[in-house]
C-alpha cells in the first residue's frame, strides 16, 4: 500500500531511522527518479518493506500480522470466497474461541472493504495489517486447491496410449506424434505443475512419491 509521504516522514523521523534533512535528498531523487519515495527507500534498505508495514500499523493503532509463520487451515480461509479476498487483498487467517475472525489486509485503512466483510459475516473481525507478498502468499492457497483438483481430475482419466510403430513409421508427421504426447494424462499433468509453479514464482517442484498418494511441493 501507498504511505502518505506527511505520514512516512512522521514514521521515519520519529523512531530515528532517517535525518530530516536526508530525507528531503531521498525525496528529490524519488523525482527524478519518478518513483515513489517508500519505494527508494525499500530499494535502498534504509528500511524493509515488514518493518515499514508494521510501523505505519502502529501509527494508526492497527497490529501486524506476519502471515508467513502462520498456518491457515483452509476452511478458515475459505470463509471469505476468494473473488472478495482478491479485491480487497484481505484474508481471514483464523477465529478466536468466540468465532470472530481475524483479517489480515494490505490496506486497513479502506474502511469501505471492511464493511463490506462485516456484512458478508453479518459481525465485526479483529482487523491486521500484512505485507502485500505476505497477502498474495496466503490467496495463492484458493489457487493451490484448484490445482489439487485439475491433478487428480487428469490422473483419474487413466487414459492410454497405444501407438503402432510401423504406421508411425510409415505415416506419423511430427505434428500428429506431439498431439498424441499432449493429450497423455502424465503430459497434462506436468503442464500443470509447471504452470502453477510458475505463477507461484517457485524456484523449483520437488515430486515426492508416497505409499498412497504423491506430494508435490
Amino acid at each position: 500500500m501507498r504511505i502518505g509521504e506527511e505520514q512516512l516522514k512522521k514514521i521515519l523521523v520519529e523512531n530515528n531511522l532517517v535525518k530530516e534533512a536526508k530525507l528531503e535528498d531521498y525525496k528529490k531523487e524519488a523525482k527524478e527518479s519518478k518513483v515513489e519515495l517508500q519505494t527508494l527507500l525499500v530499494t535502498k534498505k534504509i528500511i524493509s518493506e515488514k518493518d515499514l508495514i508494521k510501523l505505519y500499523g502502529a501509527d494508526i493503532g492497527v497490529s501486524y500480522a506476519d502471515l508467513l509463520e502462520i498456518q491457515v487451515p483452509r476452511e478458515t480461509l475459505k470463509k471469505l470466497p476468494e473473488k472478495i479476498a482478491k479485491k480487497y487483498n484481505a484474508v481471514i487467517f483464523e477465529a478466536d474461541e468466540s468465532g470472530k475472525y481475524s483479517l489480515a489486509m494490505s490496506d486497513p485503512s479502506d474502511m469501505q472493504a471492511i464493511r463490506f466483510i462485516e456484512k458478508q459475516f453479518g459481525k465485526k473481525v479483529n482487523v491486521f495489517i500484512s505485507t502485500q507478498a505476505e497477502i498474495d502468499a496466503i490467496l495463492d492457497q484458493y489457487r493451490e486447491e484448484g490445482f489439487s483438483e485439475a491433478i487428480t481430475k487428469v490422473i483419474q482419466e487413466n487414459k492410454e496410449i497405444s501407438i503402432d510403430e510401423e504406421e508411425l513409421e510409415e505415416s506419423a508427421t511430427v505434428d500428429s506424434v506431439r498431439e498424441i504426447v499432449q493429450d497423455a494424462p502424465i503430459a497434462k499433468a506436468v503442464n500443470i505443475i509447471l504452470e502453477y509453479a510458475i505463477k507461484s514464482r517457485a524456484s523449483d517442484v520437488h515430486i515426492e512419491p508416497r505409499e498412497t498418494f504423491i506430494q508435490i511441493r
